[in-house]
């Protein structure tokens, strides 16, 4: 017996061996399909055709400016205590219904002392009844009628920024949907908050709100706990962006070359919220696009393009007013004023003015730059 095992002892041998060569074989087969196996689940997901969703997010039309704004506003659903935590550079936005705050007394307003408050109502007793809500708790209180009267608040003020408008819908000369959407057309006032006020909340009108570029809506008539909410949501929102008030070096030390008669900067710092990095960008712009605009207005003044010039005042009384540009305002809005009077004999009077206020004042914006 243990003859024929010595004898049967190579084959044996030969036969394990085989076994286990066959073994590492195996293995080795089974770890190389699982590494690959990965790839091709990628290659596979890459090869499955595109599902009709992604084909709609990737095939839509092109949509104007105003459009996409309002499609990015309406997409969040978070709810108002996210959206407060949250700090962004633009206030945010109430698509829903703004639900009330229980227990809230006038006392409670006291919290936002120092805020000041554009109230843009035609109505007097809608106007009456804010204000009764409002008076005697340190909140700085402002009315207006219309639309342009808003405007000219923001833009021609000499009170101090605003921090928050309430604004109805139903305005005359101006109504507040139009209002709203001139306001935001200049970039200072993107961190302004602008509550909309009407007796109507349907869809259609929530739509028109948003789309206009204000941030939320109360119902009249005004519920104190929800204007207690939506003052919390937005002045927090505020408190929490960065103060330029607190840097080291004192803002008076800042651009002393700058000629302050000419370009009040100081001015337009306020206007544009303390972000200096903001109102240097709009300097650089205005600087950009209206270097020669003299040379244009001479043209179209030769050419009785009427309806250019008119537009160009508008555009330059906005912008001027903005960014301090005291002496160049009044020509633009002087230049305006004729405009809307269509005295256009006038206009060939304002060419060496306008030249002159341009000159002076683009020499400041680049010192202003420069510093």
């Amino acid at each position: 017996m243990a003859e024929t095992m010595e004898n049967n002892l190579p084959m044996i041998l030969m036969i394990l061996g085989g076994v286990l060569i066959l073994a590492m074989l195996f293995l080795l087969l089974r770890m190389r399909r699982e590494k690959n196996e990965p790839k091709r689940d990628n290659e596979e997901k890459s090869l499955r055709p595109v599902s009709q969703t992604t084909k709609r997010s990737t095939q839509r039309p092109s949509e104007t400016k105003a459009a996409q704004n309002v499609s990015r506003k309406l997409k969040p659903k978070q709810t108002e205590s996210e959206k407060r935590t949250s700090v962004s550079k633009t206030p945010p936005i109430l698509d829903q219904p703004v639900k009330k705050m229980p227990g809230i007394q006038r006392r409670h307003f006291e919290e936002f002392k120092g805020k000041r408050i554009l109230i843009a109502e035609d109505n007097a007793i809608n106007r009456k009844l804010i204000l009764t809500l409002l008076d005697g708790l340190g909140l700085k209180l402002e009315t207006v009628e219309t639309g342009r009267e808003t405007l000219d608040r923001l833009f021609n003020g000499e009170k101090g920024p605003i921090d928050l408008i309430l604004m109805d819908i139903n305005m005359p000369e101006m109504d507040g949907l139009e209002a709203a959407r001139k306001i935001r057309e200049h970039p200072i006032y993107d961190r302004m908050p602008i509550v909309a006020l009407s007796a109507s909340t349907s869809d259609e009108e929530v739509r028109q709100i948003l789309q206009s570029g204000m941030n939320a809506y109360l119902e009249k008539p005004i519920d104190l706990g929800k204007l207690y909410r939506v003052f919390k949501l937005f002045f927090d929102w505020q408190d929490a962006l960065p103060d330029y008030k607190r840097r080291k070096k004192p803002i008076g030390d800042l651009h002393s070359q700058v000629d302050r008669k000419v370009l009040d900067w100081e001015k337009g710092l306020r206007y544009s919220n303390g972000d200096e990095k903001l109102y240097a960008g709009i300097l650089k712009e205005f600087f950009d696009q209206y270097l020669h605009s003299d040379r244009q207005l001479k043209e179209w003044i030769t050419e009785k393009n009427y309806d250019e010039i008119k537009a160009l005042a508008v555009d330059l009384e906005g912008i001027s007013a903005t960014i301090g540009a005291g002496p160049f305002y009044d020509t633009v809005t002087r230049l305006h004023r004729v405009a809307e009077q269509k005295a256009y004999t006038m206009f060939p009077d304002f060419i060496d003015e306008y030249s002159k206020e341009l000159r002076d004042l683009n020499r400041e914006i680049e010192k202003y730059l420069e510093e």
